[in-house]
């Protein structure tokens, strides 16, 4: 194997290869439990709309870590009702599929500007916990204009005999027009992403079932963007989204983006969150010395976590290559050949289900063929 080959497949592991998590067995110091739960003003009805998969209300609950390598010990048989300060009482049913997980299984409920709501749990082993009672901050939001900036990023690239290089790769800055605001009150908005792209195996036959997929991965674009702001009418950066070398873009590749309006007690839990590392939400570390909005009113359990009710809406964003000013190679092919007969080939060259993320051969249920730039003309 020749040095271009071996550095071909440097690059190509780069983009399809991950590194698995190990859990290791180390007794928990901190008797607790963490709490993840939120409803907002849209129903899982209404987030098909978008379009989108839909977002069903769930209440997940774990056993409380102090160290980042132990394995999340679901809490499952747990009672979870949602009350609102009208006298109404909604359970949550545990999904068998996902212990630990519970789910409102009325697709049409959605909270009620002015109607405060609380959440009330009690565990197998006894103890209860009670959120305070929580409204929505705001009745509506609305989703302003999506737009790009070109622009470009370094990045350190390692090759052979481990030598860092740092490297220039060209992208986009995905930005949103700030809603109009009213008042001169702080609103305090948050921003989550969840991608969705299209991948076709570059050696694959065209006749082939596992030739094209529609890929999805929560990793990706991971991240929240929070803000503060009394102003309106200004650009607000949400996410930078590379473009060359980025197999993600290459035929199709588009974000749900949601947008939502909190409470400045959320606002704040998130913030304190993001300082913490903890990028993978809640669960990906120990949240210690984090506001919570929770109680335990039975028993002497921590409890982390916050209840939010939260005014959203979203969009749908579609990545157009034909806006930009440059053209976006498709490099995969060749990357693929020149690694064809080298014994360690990297996945997904002759089936997109190998690549990374969570593949499917057939589209999802909203899905509509995207015309571009390109093709309307």
């Amino acid at each position: 194997m020749n040095i271009y080959r071996f550095f071909i497949l440097l690059i190509t592991l780069s983009f399809y290869s991950c590194v698995e998590k190990y859990d290791i067995n180390i007794t928990n110091k901190i008797d607790g439990v963490v709490i993840e739960a939120s409803i907002s003003n849209i129903s899982y009805n209404k987030t098909i709309a978008y379009p989108s998969n839909g977002r069903i209300f769930q209440v997940k609950l774990k056993t409380l870590s102090d160290v980042t390598n132990t394995k999340d010990e679901p809490i499952s048989r747990a009672r979870v009702t949602l009350i609102d300060d009208r006298g109404n009482k909604v359970f949550y049913i545990e999904n068998n599929r996902f212990p630990g997980t519970y789910t409102l299984n009325n697709r049409d409920f959605a909270a009620v500007f002015g109607v405060k709501y609380k959440l009330n749990i009690r565990i197998p082993s006894g103890e209860e916990f009670e959120s305070s009672w929580e409204t929505m901050p705001v009745e509506t939001t609305e989703v302003g204009k999506i737009s790009i900036e070109e622009t470009a990023i370094n990045k350190y690239i390692f090759g052979i005999n481990s030598e860092k290089t740092i490297k220039n790769f060209e992208g986009i800055d995905v930005n949103i027009e700030m809603p109009k605001n009213n008042s001169e009150d702080f609103k305090y908005y948050r921003w989550i992403y969840k991608p969705i792209w299209i991948y076709i195996a570059p050696l694959a036959r065209a006749s082939s079932p596992v030739k094209k997929c529609w890929v999805t991965d929560n990793s990706y674009l991971g991240h929240q963007t929070l803000e503060k702001s009394k102003f309106s009418n200004y650009k607000n950066k949400l996410f930078f989204l590379q473009t060359t070398g980025n197999y993600k873009v290459y035929t199709y590749f588009s974000v749900l983006i949601s947008q939502q309006v909190l409470s400045e007690g959320f606002y704040n839990f998130n913030k304190d969150l993001d300082k913490q590392g903890n990028r993978g939400g809640i669960f990906a570390t120990p949240p210690f010395n984090l506001r919570t909005n929770y109680t335990c009113t039975k028993g002497d359990k921590s409890v982390y976590g916050y209840f939010e009710v939260f005014t959203e809406n979203a969009t749908r964003w579609v990545f157009d290559q034909y806006k930009l000013s440059y053209f976006i190679t498709d490099d995969l092919l060749p990357i693929c050949i020149a690694a064809k007969d080298i014994p360690a080939e990297p996945s997904g060259c002759e089936s997109c289900i190998k690549i990374i993320g969570f593949p499917s051969t057939s589209p999802p249920f909203w899905w509509k063929p995207q015309r571009t730039s390109a093709n309307k003309k």
